[in-house]
């Protein structure tokens, strides 16, 4: 595991989850190049649920889930430096605990790192290192669109680790 998050299922994808877990605490594990999905409700007996890998994985790294839960979307942090392509964040349908898929591929318009990001509402905000911060729209998780972002390395947009490192949309103050 590099990164990880963890959500509660409560609707009825429960039944996916081991007997009598419901709510059923699902982890999702960014590692290295899969997504693994875990049962952990019985923090002493965790269950595998699905292994996922994806084409082009370099290094699945972290990611966040929306905020339905059903999708979960994933940074790998190697991807723009070894194949080449621009920022890549993919999104994987949770809707089959035990079959997730990826159902879209995010592309954007330089070859920055994508990193480290989070959902607030329809939002999902990413460092996204040489480029800053990228905010995606994320109402329909199928369909991934760019909202905005903030440039905080005007010098260059490759595919580099410096720039923005982390952004959190969660301050009591507003502030990202």
């Amino acid at each position: 595991t590099h990164d990880g998050t963890s959500c509660r299922i409560t609707d009825e994808r429960t039944a996916q989850c081991a007997t009598t877990h419901s709510p059923c605490d699902v982890y999702i594990d960014y590692n290295e190049d899969e997504v693994e999905l875990w049962d952990i409700t019985d923090r002493t007996a965790p269950v595998r649920l699905s292994v996922t890998p994806y084409d082009g994985s370099e290094y699945t790294h972290s990611g966040w889930w929306t905020e339905d839960m059903r999708y979960a979307l994933i940074h790998d942090e190697l991807d723009e430096q070894r194949n080449g392509h621009n920022t890549r964040v993919y999104v994987l349908d949770l809707n089959n605990l035990a079959a997730p898929q990826i159902v879209e591929v995010w592309n954007g318009p330089t070859r920055a790192i994508d990193h480290n990001g989070y959902t607030l509402g329809d939002k999902y905000y990413m460092s996204n290192y040489r480029r800053g911060l990228t905010i995606l729209d994320v109402t329909n998780p199928t369909d991934v669109t760019q909202q905005t972002f903030f440039d905080t390395f005007p010098s260059s947009d490759s595919a580099a680790f410096n720039g923005a490192w982390g952004t959190y949309p969660y301050l009591p103050s507003g502030n990202i």
